[in-house]
């Protein structure tokens, strides 16, 4: 993806809801029928009018001193717990008291100096003095974050960021508390990502000083609560406070942001979680259903098919590029004595896997050696598809780029079903190469047809879903659209744009004067038979960059990379002209101190648009007056940088209300209308470890699925179903 004219490579860009969609203008049902496909968003507008999913669900861990915990700025009255004290969730705490700035001559060397009496025994409260100077409270969010860069990852964690409290000053010691209760005490796991010049902790008075070598700043130790009340206290120093970064002329450089969680592994409770199973790849698209059934997209080429009742696993398949090979690619050098036997010992590695799947429970968490042992098979697995494809480039490079190489996923496209067969599109690329398969399976994972080609790639990828429409399966990358016909895989057209296209979005199919057309990017009107052009609106990009456009009521409603929204009226017949209707100006309609952009879809429901953008600043606007009624930065768990996006999942409606997720898993619940009305807030926690943090929480991007009682979400380890009893 491009942000603010600035190219970049190599980072792995997280594009949950980022696929073009098959909605017919005015569709609101959800249920497959020939004349009705399911995909992207369902139908294609994120309405789930009719399901009648919980409200409230959550899974969070239940072992260790940090189970139960909960945590407050202010200075606890007794040694209960309080009620006003605010329950740690994900290892993150939000309420500090802060003290400072004091001069320092010597920042590295002064971090052992005490700039008050006693630094170990102190206990704060908020509003006490020390010296000349009080300390007051602080709530970290995004919005006490002293720049909102996405390049440069300044709101990728809850700083407490002393730039944004005291300016831009250098040569500066500032002081951090909170106080965490623990209803059993013991061990716990420490960690804390840090800018400046030296820090040191005190756990109940006990200090340690932070290594300033640690690798990428980040500090982490075992360390131990004690029952009931616990006292933390963070000095950090600085020399200088700001520094040029990237494309950006300042960032924060005093700053830190700690994380508490159990040692790994750990136990869980949940509510309202019906199953959830591992998945054998990571991508950001959506399931769909057919009947009982969920099929899903992973990793670089899979489909997986899976129980909607119980959460097994019916059957995994690959869609590689030999399935595809005519032959003349089995006739290339390698590819019988290579590629042939890697494809077949991929296959039997997914029959295999499925079984493993199968006999794991994880819902109350995993013991380790079942842990390891299904996470080496998952990596055993990505290694033979490696394998297989690089055997594939070394036959014919130009033909077969490995499609294992895609910022984020090769598999980000939702699949796509007419509740008879299921399509899908895997692969991408990076800068130049990308190879692409497009297949057709039966429910019961038959391949029906597959189709192979070196298409090129986008500077970030290709994040597209197929949709599916009078027959055709539409599909594309970057300036081109293709459309196949869905029985038999032929090419039936390619439609080849001048101007470069998107990541993730790049047509909307629409019936106009009763014909089936293409909305397509930029700006153009295809006809669905032949691709032909019918008409255009000069001078403008409904695809700007990640979100699909969203028709409603004879109008297109788009907004991208650029911040505007923009209202456009669809023409009485496919030839006729666009007629712009108007336009809110980011200063209008977004949130100032935040990305202003959207990777998330739009949702509209009773006449008014909801939208989030990539930091959680939601909006609403009511279309019928085209006036904002409200803004409001979601208080979640959402971090925000270059590599990893806050919020992806598009707003989805689930029976009556609204249902938003940030990319820790964390949702909120909405009642629709022109006021924030919430219902209810919703935490997933899965614990991962990881190399350089012994703590990482599952991510999650794609948007959620509703189904009659049940909700699905798909994070980047697991597919979940949210059922209430």
């Amino acid at each position: 993806m491009r942000f603010d004219g600035h190219l970049f490579a190599g980072v792995l860009l997280l594009a949950g809801a980022v696929s073009a969609t098959g909605a017919e203008l005015g569709a609101h049902g959800c249920t497959p029928t020939p004349e009705q496909p399911m995909g992207w968003r369902g139908d294609g507008t994120g309405r789930y009018p009719g399901a009648t999913p919980p409200a409230r669900w959550f899974r969070r861990a239940v072992m260790g001193a940090t189970a139960g915990a909960s945590y407050q700025a202010k200075k606890p009255a007794g040694d209960a717990p309080s009620k006003d004290a605010a329950k740690l969730e994900l290892g993150i705490v939000k309420d500090w008291l802060v003290l400072g700035p004091f001069a320092s001559d010597n920042p590295a060397a002064d971090i052992d100096k005490a700039f008050y009496p006693d630094e170990a025994a102190l206990q704060p409260d908020d509003g006490t003095k020390t010296g000349a100077l009080e300390w007051k409270a602080l709530h970290t969010s995004i919005d006490t974050q002293s720049t909102h860069y996405t390049n440069e990852g300044t709101c990728g964690n809850f700083h407490i960021d002393f730039v944004q409290l005291f300016g831009k000053v250098n040569n500066q010691v500032a002081y951090a508390h909170t106080y965490l209760y623990s209803p059993t005490g013991g061990p716990f796991q420490f960690s804390m990502h840090r800018a400046g010049a030296a820090a040191k902790i005190w756990l109940n008075g006990q200090p340690t000083v932070l290594n300033p070598k640690d690798w990428a700043s980040i500090h982490k130790s075992n360390q131990t609560l004690v029952k009931g009340w616990n006292r933390l206290l963070v000095k950090l120093s600085v020399a200088e406070s700001t520094k040029p970064e990237g494309q950006n002329p300042w960032v924060s450089k005093w700053l830190f942001a700690p994380f508490f969680s159990a040692p790994l592994p750990t136990a869980y409770e949940t509510q309202n979680i019906a199953w959830m199973t591992r998945l054998p790849g990571f991508s950001a698209s959506s399931p769909v259903i057919v009947g009982d059934r969920l099929y899903a997209t992973c990793g670089t080429c899979d489909l997986i098919c899976i129980n909607k009742k119980d959460g097994k696993v019916q059957w995994l398949t690959s869609a590689t590029p030999v399935d595809a090979a005519g032959d003349a690619e089995k006739a290339l050098p390698g590819f019988k004595d290579k590629a042939e036997p890697l494809n077949a010992e991929l296959k039997a590695a997914n029959d295999n896997l499925v079984k493993e799947l199968n006999a794991l429970n994880p819902l109350a968490g995993l013991p380790q050696d079942a842990q390891t042992k299904i996470d080496n098979l998952v990596k055993q697995k990505h290694e033979l598809e490696k394998k297989l494809h690089d055997a594939l480039k070394a036959a014919d490079a130009k033909k077969y780029p490995q499609m294992y190489i895609n910022e984020v996923s090769a598999t980000n496209g939702t699949p796509v079903t007419d509740g008879k067969q299921v399509y899908l599109a895997a692969g991408g690329g990076s800068k130049g190469p990308g190879a692409y398969v497009v297949a057709a399976y039966t429910l019961d994972g038959q391949r029906v047809w597959s189709w192979h080609e070196a298409l090129g790639a986008e500077e970030h990828g290709n994040h597209v879903t197929p949709a599916l429409v009078d027959g055709k399966l539409i599909y594309g990358e970057g300036p081109r659209i293709l459309a196949f016909d869905a029985q038999t895989g032929k090419v039936v057209w390619r439609d080849q744009s001048k101007a470069a296209g998107g990541y993730a979005s790049l047509f909307v199919p629409a019936k106009i004067g009763g014909a089936s057309v293409l909305i397509a990017q930029p700006n153009r009107i295809l006809q669905l038979s032949d691709g032909k052009v019918l008409s255009e609106l000069p001078n403008t990009r409904f695809f700007n960059g990640d979100p699909t456009p969203v028709l409603d009521g004879g109008m297109l409603y788009y907004n991208g990379e650029r911040k505007d929204l923009c209202a456009v009226k669809l023409p009485d017949s496919p030839s006729g002209a666009f007629k712009p209707a108007w336009k809110l100006d980011g200063k209008q309609w977004r949130i100032e101190a935040s990305s202003g952009f959207s990777i998330a879809s739009s949702l509209i429901v009773n006449g008014i648009l909801y939208n989030v953008d990539t930091m959680g600043g939601l909006t609403t606007v009511d279309l019928a007056s085209s006036k904002v009624l409200y803004t409001r930065r979601l208080e979640m768990y959402q971090r925000a940088n270059r590599q990893i996006f806050g919020y992806t999942a598009s707003p989805t409606l689930g029976g009556k209300q609204l249902y938003i997720f940030d990319n820790t898993g964390c949702a909120v619940v909405l009642d629709p209308g022109p006021e924030y009305k919430e219902a209810a807030k919703n935490i997933l926690e899965n614990q991962i470890a990881s190399t350089w943090m012994d703590y990482r929480q599952e991510s999650f991007y794609a948007s959620p699925v509703f189904d009659e009682a049940s909700l699905y979400i798909k994070g980047s380890e697991y597919l979940y179903c949210v059922r209430g009893k």
